[in-house]
């Protein structure tokens, strides 16, 4: 691939993705037609993308093709839940809303292709004025690039169709929330862009929605948490209210029975309907089912991807809440690279970060017991989830928990009983054991190799700009090399070309 494949690494790394992107289409990308984005943990069949680079030929007026791409590869029980739900209830999702979207469908920054010439035209992002989280550059850049392609007048289409497009979920509860956090601040940053000029309303409604993914689970803490302050106002300031208000209720009961029911109702068919034609569709197809365990083993696996995904919800809607509100009184998050080894988490790691979950949940108990007992069991699954927060986070972490279930066909994918040419090469160079490297200032200068795909993928420094640190390591090294370079010195060394070269070239005539 010599000449045909390029490594680029930015000493300077503003705007993160967004700005090697805008790098990349400022310096090389008019020489290309379509740009194919891909993140650190994406992997996609070499047919998918061809076939995306076809359909990009035969419509010139598709800016951007996006294949949803599906979880794989990871062992925490944690991950195989994503995973098991992700390939049950994601393609009922991604087919909705590709359905009603049709061209004017979102872009979610990664296994997607991008039309060069109108994305270098149209989509360069603004840096918006004021100071982060709602100011300065932005965070979640995909949802804003397919608003302004769309702007321009070129479709955005989502294809689900096409399959063969993959990622790895977040191996933990944790992990989760903490990439939440970053999508957080960049989605509620999309606020000061939905009226925006000339945007297409379904741009609007993307931003809209994305905002809603998040202020959704305020919104339900404050619902719970309201429920409860009239309760102990009524219980408090106006006992003769609260025994009129029983009065009118069926029965004499402290709580509207039949309207909680009807509530009920409606979250449970808003949560379980997708879920449920997923599952039909699986259950309809013999083959599918039998590479997810079978009939019954695929349905115990929904029961209980069901169960520890409700016990999850409370959790995630008070992480997602101090988002929220961390995110509005001005406090603003490293947007660092996601963990993305399977490990397993300690119990002092998992009770430091749920102690607050637990302390409300016994605070909500509480406060249920003495002024609406009957409320215990409708509020029974939000108390149980914050209590076993750190049990659930430790146990769903374990690879082994995952492995076990894999063992007893509980919440299997195809990918893992058939899985694709791509997905089996990458887990075989994984699995490759390199030669480790003990000293890399040294591997470079004594490995040809080595040395000369090094040079290769430098990019000269300035005479002018040398550093304090490479002036001082030169020193040391042009002068017997006898002292010890300090890892600052080094890392400075292997950033100079110059001082590579000449390094090299001394070992050279020493040795000749």
């Amino acid at each position: 691939g010599q000449g045909r494949i390029f490594y680029r690494r930015r000493s300077d790394n503003t705007a993160k993705k967004a700005g090697n992107l805008a790098e990349f289409c400022e310096r090389w990308g008019r020489r290309y037609d379509f740009l194919l984005v891909l993140d650190a943990d994406s992997l996609m069949a070499g047919d998918s993308v061809v076939k995306m680079a076809r359909l990009m030929e035969l419509n010139p007026g598709a800016g951007i093709l996006q294949v949803p791409p599906q979880n794989v590869g990871r062992s925490t029980l944690f991950a195989r839940l994503q995973q098991f739900a992700g390939r049950i209830y994601g393609p009922i999702v991604a087919a909705g809303a590709a359905a009603w979207q049709l061209g004017d469908s979102n872009y979610w920054g990664h296994n997607a292709i991008l039309r060069m010439a109108p994305f270098i035209e149209h989509c360069g992002l603004p840096v918006l004025p004021g100071q982060q989280p709602f100011g300065g550059h932005i965070l979640s850049h995909d949802f804003v690039e397919a608003a302004l392609m769309r702007r321009a007048g070129y479709t955005v289409w989502l294809v689900p169709e096409l399959g063969g497009s993959y990622e790895q979920p977040p191996p933990d509860l944790l992990a989760y929330a903490q990439r939440d956090r970053r999508w957080c601040q960049g989605n509620l940053q999309h606020m000061g862009l939905v009226m925006a000029g000339g945007l297409h309303p379904m741009s609007r409604m993307h931003f809209l929605m994305g905002v809603m993914s998040y202020v959704a689970s305020p919104l339900w803490l404050i619902f719970l948490v309201s429920g409860l302050f009239a309760a102990l106002h009524e219980w408090f300031f106006a006992p003769a209210t609260l025994l009129e208000f029983q009065s009118t209720l069926p029965g004499g009961d402290a709580f509207d029975t039949v309207g909680a029911l009807q509530l009920m109702a409606l979250s449970l068919a808003l949560l379980w309907v997708p879920r449920l034609m997923g599952l039909g569709l699986v259950l309809a197809d013999r083959e599918e089912a039998t590479r997810m365990g079978g009939r019954f083993k695929l349905v115990l696996s929904v029961a209980l991807e069901g169960v520890v995904s409700t016990l999850m919800a409370p959790v995630m809607m008070l992480f997602q809440s101090h988002f929220v509100f961390g995110t509005l009184l001005g406090y603003k998050v490293n947007w660092s690279s996601q963990q993305r080894e399977d490990t397993d988490l300690p119990w002092s790691e998992a009770l430091r970060r749920h102690k607050w979950h637990m302390v409300i949940g016994v605070v909500l108990a509480a406060l249920t017991v003495a002024v609406a007992p009957g409320m215990l069991a409708w509020l029974s699954p939000v108390i149980l989830g914050l209590w076993l927060s750190p049990a659930i986070s430790v146990f769903t972490a374990r690879a082994s928990l995952g492995l076990w279930a894999q063992r007893r066909g509980l919440f299997l994918i195809p990918e893992e009983v058939q899985p694709p040419t791509v997905l089996v090469r990458a887990q075989e160079l994984a699995e490759e054991e390199l030669e480790p490297v003990g000293d890399a200032l040294d591997h470079v200068l004594t490995d040809p190799r080595a040395h000369a795909l090094h040079l290769a993928l430098l990019e000269a420094h300035p005479t002018a700009s040398v550093p304090v640190a490479l002036a001082s390591a030169r020193r040391k090294l042009l002068a017997g090399g006898v002292e010890p370079l300090s890892a600052q010195e080094k890392s400075a060394v292997l950033l100079d070309a110059r001082t590579l070269s000449e390094l090299r070239g001394r070992r050279l005539g020493v040795q000749a």
